[in-house]
């Protein structure tokens, strides 16, 4: 408040008044500043998840979209983020099917993001395929259930990291240790003999089941005559 070409006493009302309106707008300058302060980290980060390798979105619990990077769609088998956000709930769910590292199909209320939707932070190794075929990718999912102030689900917050390659690494060097491990024992039982009829009927039960389901050894006897001398089989049918 301004008086011009005259003093003035303040009243306490006055003063009162005066530093009443001058906190309010302190308080709304503040305000509007920490606003932008936050929307500006927001787009710092929102910048940021974009860039990362992993796979990361944001669902609430209608299951809009509320975030997605790119490595997300292609994780989904889809160009970029602009095209997963596009999708509803449901057609992003039919996109491909999931399954457990043993093969079995994992339903969609026992996945992590059911289960985070519940308010329990979950997280998985699955296999993933796309209902049309053509790939099949190995993926470890976590997800995590952000609360509102009444202790609710607000949101939930999925990352998934594509472990294809570090699945396809560990089982081809299992494959190589099996190898080694049956070159081992096949080389200590075959030494163990002179007898090569002896040294045939071990053959299967070194193959079997590591190499190879069945196994059936045959020598011949003359010039027409084929004798079986050792056999093996997973299936005890067969192999009687």
């Amino acid at each position: 408040m301004l008086y011009r070409n005259a003093p003035h006493d303040w009243s306490d009302r006055e003063v009162l008044l005066s530093r009443t309106i001058a906190n309010h707008l302190a308080s709304v300058t503040e305000r509007t500043q920490a606003q932008q302060a936050l929307h500006e980290s927001s787009g710092r980060l929102a910048s940021i998840l974009r860039t990362v390798e992993e796979g990361i979105t944001a669902t609430n619990r209608e299951g809009r979209l509320l975030f997605a990077n790119d490595a997300a769609a292609r994780t989904a088998g889809l160009d970029s983020a602009d095209e997963l956000a596009a999708l509803s709930a449901e057609k992003r769910a039919a996109l491909y099917e999931v399954f457990d590292p043993d093969g079995a199909r994992v339903a969609p209320e026992d996945q992590p993001a059911a289960q985070a939707l519940a308010g329990t932070e979950s997280s998985a190794v699955v296999r993933i395929r796309p209902r049309s075929g053509g790939w099949e990718r190995w993926l470890a999912l976590r997800s995590t259930p952000v609360f509102a102030a009444d202790g609710s689900v607000e949101l939930v917050v999925n990352v998934t990291r594509d472990i294809t390659q570090e699945v396809a690494a560990r089982r081809e060097a299992e494959s190589s240790r099996a190898r080694l491990a049956l070159l081992l024992e096949a080389t200590e039982q075959l030494t163990q003999t002179l007898d090569y009829e002896e040294l045939l009927r071990r053959v299967p039960q070194l193959v079997v089941p590591r190499i190879a389901d069945g196994c059936h050894v045959y020598i011949a006897r003359g010039e027409t005559e084929l004798v079986r001398v050792a056999h093996a089989h997973v299936d005890p049918r067969i192999a009687a």
